[in-house]
């Protein structure tokens, strides 16, 4: 694994207090040969066991975790880009 980066989108709730109702965590990683697999269980393993943070705000809010698997051959500019492009969509 070469980069990592975690864009968090939300959704908030249209009356007060506007607090967040669903939350998608996008987990990116950047590498040679990453293997879905092995981030499918990582991210598993983060949610279920090890991640206080995600545990209490999946009681009041919606959570959920997708990733994307970048070649390390590839730009950072193409990186930065749909990092900026997932962040844009929050309010």
């Amino acid at each position: 694994m070469t980069g990592y980066a975690v864009p968090v989108v939300g959704v908030w709730a249209e009356d007060h207090p506007m607090v967040f109702v669903e939350i998608n965590v996008v987990h990116i990683v950047t590498g040679h040969q990453i293997q879905p697999e092995a981030v499918a269980r990582a991210i598993q393993l983060s949610e279920e066991r090890y991640c206080g943070a995600g545990a209490m705000l999946g009681r009041v809010a919606h959570v959920t975790h997708t990733f994307r698997i970048l070649d390390a051959t590839e730009t950072q500019a193409i990186t930065i880009a749909d990092t900026r492009a997932i962040t844009a969509a929050v309010p």
